[in-house]
């Protein structure tokens, strides 16, 4: 089962992303117990639509000693978009084609690419 944080700057909600359920925060719900169980296991729900610049990608790549894996993997993958966006973007958002083309490459995990972002969105 997987969650996903949905919602804007003033609200952010739950959402089941296998049926679509919002999980309401309530202490009896068996949803809200069954997704803060989930949580102490130690995963953690996708991000809201996550957005860093192409500087804090690149950095957190970097740091996490995966950017020349990347660079290799856009060049050879013989895809001018993907060559145009690692070359050309201003931002990287977390469910865009580029980084869902790029990832299953680098074989990392959902959790991991949400790490990288969160880990991005860190970098001045």
């Amino acid at each position: 089962m997987e969650y996903k944080l949905v919602g804007n700057s003033s609200a952010v909600g739950v959402l089941r992303t296998s049926d679509g359920v919002l999980i309401q925060p309530f202490p009896d719900s068996q949803d809200f117990i069954q997704y803060q169980n989930w949580i102490a296991q130690g995963n953690k729900p996708f991000p809201l639509n996550m957005q860093v610049t192409a500087y804090q990608a690149k950095q957190a790549l970097l740091q996490a000693n995966l950017y020349s894996q990347a660079n290799s993997a856009v060049y050879s993958s013989n895809n001018q978009s993907l060559v145009i966006a690692w070359e050309n973007a201003t931002v990287f958002e977390r469910e865009s084609p580029f980084i869902l083309n790029i990832q299953p490459t680098l074989n990392l995990s959902n959790n991991q690419i949400d790490d990288l972002f969160i880990s991005a969105s860190k970098i001045t």
